[in-house]
């Protein structure tokens, strides 16, 4: 779908419709006017004249879009295709027809890019019902550099050879500056071979099964492949299942132990075939690309032949989860293995407490458009969430109720998850003891084994440490339970999680902190990496929290979720925790 119009005062003088009577070529589709937004008249004596006419006035008006639109819809037309740059006219479509079926999509956006936008466009088409009639590579109606194909395409495998992964690795490690020590660096010799490997014996009844069903099915033969059901997913009917059943019986070599008539994918069809007949070639060649090898004769320095030789390994993890009875419960596991959701519906007392906040939230429309909305009512603010229920670091972990208190919940639930890791790990809390002068022995603490203390580092990964603190404190001014200013203060709210954990563990290697947000505990990793690739530290013990949904932090946190579009308001789980297609509404 497209428009123009012209300008009477832009035109040219010597310009005019009637000019263009015998110039006129009639057109092969329906075509709508701007001017009025009805069709041109492609029949008749007086259907040219009737033409010009629309013409002459269409220079000097305004465009009809909605009435276009309407007019196309009134027809028949469902789908609405913009021919040119950016999307403009797809909203337009999308807002027009808002509340009837359609499907507006755009072909060429900047920001997306004129192929991918091009590409998006032909798979919605073909998801709708309208699948794209391509050319072949020898078509006409292509330009003759086009069926010419690439350059490379001709190019000899000895004048471009290529590289394996492996090989590209062994280069790219073997670019890197080497240490000096004074003495004459390594030179590496290498030896090249090329080598074709032979057709997988499995991927050419694959190939051959893929290409018979793409000839029926419409769909590219990769797809045609696996446990893809041939009716449901690939749409065919039992005509041209039977069809294909045909052609195989006819032309190739079958197992006669298998019943090819009821193969309902495409993998049982594959059982079924011993071999493709003797002169199918696959569309797309089942072979490989040549491989080069690379032979090295001397030795290289090569950074990464340790990592290769002993990688790095995770020896324990463990996990604390919202929405149980507990937040390190037994199952957690468990639960995520069942597919149990973790997030449940606020109390209204936390709704509420966000409607208090005064938002006015960003609402984006599903064909682009934006609004300022104010959250009125619990349907226009988030409505679930995972809280976190029971837990007590002193009563589940004995951690000293003094050393607790002087914690904030995420800097507690950060040790707790420390304290289980170590243990999946097989690392032990051994006994800190004092001897009293009476020779009295007594358990000061319980720490990691006092060989791997100095070796083992600790990073803590969260986005809001210190902050349910921070605003408790805040809002009842600082004080503790005994009404004065809690003296723990700087303790509860500073970024320290890190140095508590390594405090009460007794570790002494590296120790650091990371916040980037939602990717801090993903991020930590390369922290690790880095200590254990320069020899700062044997192990690295990664803790990570966060705890956004307790009574401090849910209002604020919360409302600035929903002040910025990002939250589902939904209340139903299942209308909520789906994937990023066009049924999800927000996280």
């Amino acid at each position: 779908m497209c428009f123009f119009f012209f300008l009477k005062d832009a035109a040219p003088p010597e310009i005019s419709p009637l000019s263009l009577h015998d110039a006129l070529q009639w057109p092969s589709i329906p075509i709508t006017a701007n001017v009025d937004g009805t069709f041109y008249a492609m029949e008749g004596e007086d259907a040219k004249t009737a033409v010009l006419e629309k013409l002459a006035g269409q220079m000097a008006s305004a465009v009809e879009w909605t009435a276009q639109i309407e007019t196309m819809a009134a027809a028949g037309a469902g789908a609405f295709v913009e021919v040119g740059p950016k999307r403009a006219l797809t909203v337009f479509a999308s807002q027009i027809l808002e509340d009837r079926p359609h499907l507006a999509v755009m072909t060429n956006h900047p920001k997306q890019g004129g192929t991918a936008s091009f590409l998006s466009a032909l798979g919605m088409l073909a998801l709708a019902g309208r699948v794209p009639s391509l050319p072949n590579g020898s078509s006409d109606v292509l330009t003759e550099a086009f069926r010419a194909g690439p350059t490379e395409a001709w190019a000899s495998a000895s004048a471009q050879p290529v590289r394996s992964s492996e090989a590209h690795e062994d280069l790219r490690t073997r670019a890197r500056p080497l240490p000096s020590n004074g003495g004459t660096p390594a030179v590496a010799q290498a030896v090249t071979t090329t080598a074709t490997k032979p057709v997988d014996p499995a991927e050419a009844l694959a190939a051959y099964v893929g290409d018979r069903l793409a000839a029926l099915c419409g769909y590219p033969a990769r797809f045609c492949r696996g446990a893809v059901d041939l009716r449901l997913g690939l749409g065919m009917t039992d005509a041209s299942v039977a069809s294909v059943v045909q052609r195989l019986r006819s032309e190739a070599s079958l197992d006669p132990d298998v019943d090819i008539a009821g193969a309902q994918t495409p993998a049982e069809l594959v059982r079924a075939v011993r071999a493709p007949p003797a002169g199918w070639i696959p569309a797309a060649p089942a072979t490989r690309r040549p491989i080069t090898t690379t032979a090295v004769t001397n030795a290289v320095h090569d950074p990464m032949a340790d990592r290769r030789a002993n990688p790095y390994v995770i020896t324990g993890v463990s996990l604390g989860l919202p929405g149980g009875e507990r937040v390190f419960d037994e199952d957690v596991f468990e639960r995520l293995v069942r597919g149990e959701t973790c997030i449940e519906e606020v109390s209204d007392a936390y709704k509420q407490a966000l409607l208090d906040r005064n938002i006015v939230r960003l609402v984006k429309g599903r064909d682009g458009s934006v609004d300022m909305s104010p959250a009125e009512t619990f349907g226009d603010i988030p409505q679930l969430a995972g809280v976190a229920h029971a837990f007590d670091l002193a009563e589940e972990f004995g951690v000293d109720p003094k050393a607790v208190l002087a914690w904030d919940i995420t800097t507690q639930l950060a040790v707790a998850s420390g304290l289980l890791a170590l243990r999946d790990a097989a690392i032990p809390l051994t006994p800190e003891e004092q001897v009293g002068k009476g020779g009295l022995r007594l358990i000061r603490g319980w720490q990691v084994p006092q060989h791997q203390r100095e070796r083992t580092g600790v990073v803590f990964a969260s986005c809001f440490p210190g902050t349910t603190a921070s605003f408790a404190h805040a809002r009842n001014n600082g004080a503790d339970a005994d009404d004065v200013f809690d003296r723990r203060f700087l303790f509860q709210v500073l970024n320290m999680g890190h140095a508590q954990f390594a405090q009460h563990t007794g570790i002494r290697g590296p120790n650091s902190t990371i916040n980037v947000a939602c990717a801090s505990a993903t991020a930590a990793f390369s922290i690790a990496e880095d200590w254990l690739a320069n020899d700062r530290a044997d192990r690295v013990v990664i803790i990570s929290s966060d705890n956004v949904t307790s009574p401090e932090l849910w209002s604020w946190i919360g409302a600035g979720f929903a002040a910025s579009g990002a939250a589902s308001s939904s209340n139903v789980v299942e209308e909520a925790a789906l994937p990023f297609d066009r049924r999800r509404n927000g996280l």
